[in-house]
């Protein structure tokens, strides 16, 4: 532990400082094409210097590195206690969601219904991103009272495009055995709107199978890795909310008959 502390104490002086990125250890499957990279923006390859975006990733992928070459800490999720936080706050908020989501789905409804739904459920998995905690730098986020689907239309004045109609025709074309594919981003309640969007989609025959896709390490603190799928089904699944509760074995039903199916290992790509 304390050789960890040391190296992201030297990380953090490094970063200071703006001395140059250095390449990584290890034998990782992304670690050549990190040190390519890390050859390539030569002379810009300091935080400062370098593409934002390069710069930033590299600071996660760093981190990573310094428990990989740990004995005991390989796999240790160092933004696991924040996450687990995040998604124990969302769940009264997501429960109101999906009672409505239950309301709509106990009558009949035409496909205009179904659509007009559909596109509010995809706005609320898109707004659930103001959970990312990389934006609070780590700090829990507030969950309003009310239920977050009928809030949604206040913020279409903020989108720059909208194409959920778009994607909504996408999904009621007549190709048959459609895979979705979901490449998740936040834990908590951003992944928790994912799984009711996807919910969704198998329950109305949008689509025959959801694959997620989600990070291989701890990246920008609250994306989702394959540990924290799993944990947040199974703490559905342990809720003493009913709602929560039957969901939680619904998605896990799913899981089991492949109607989900989680990508393990999960790649770097994404």
């Amino acid at each position: 532990l304390k050789l960890c502390i040391g190296e992201i104490s030297k990380l953090k002086y490094e970063l200071q400082t703006d001395k140059e990125m250095t390449e990584l250890p290890g034998d990782e499957s992304d670690q050549a094409e990190w040190n390519k990279l890390l050859q390539e923006i030569k002379p810009n390859n300091s935080y400062f210097s370098a593409v934002w975006l390069y710069a930033e990733c590299y600071i996660y992928r760093r981190l990573k590195t310094v428990f990989e070459e740990s004995r005991t800490l390989k796999d240790f999720d160092y933004f696991e206690h924040s996450k687990r936080l995040e998604l124990s706050k969302s769940l009264s908020s997501i429960s109101r969601v999906m009672n409505s989501v239950n309301e709509f789905n106990t009558e009949p409804r035409t496909h205009e219904e179904i659509g007009d739904f559909f596109c509010r459920l995809l706005k609320q998995d898109l707004w659930g991103n103001r959970n990312d905690l990389s934006i609070t730098l780590g700090a829990e986020t507030e969950q309003a009272e009310s239920n977050p689907l009928q809030e949604i239309d206040k913020f279409n004045s903020d989108l720059l495009i909208d194409q959920t109609v778009e994607i909504w025709h996408c999904l009621r074309s007549d190709k048959e055995n459609k895979i979705v594919d979901i490449i998740c981003d936040n834990s908590g309640f951003e992944l928790l709107s994912d799984l009711i969007l996807c919910d969704f989609i198998i329950q109305h025959k949008l689509a025959s199978k959801i694959r997620f896709r989600v990070k291989a390490i701890p990246w920008f603190i609250s994306d989702v890795t394959p540990k924290d799928f799993k944990y947040t089904l199974d703490q559905l699944v342990k809720s003493s909310d009913q709602i929560l509760s039957d969901a939680g074995r619904r998605y896990k039903s799913y899981i089991a008959n492949r109607q989900f199916e989680l990508i393990e290992p999960a790649g770097h790509f994404f």
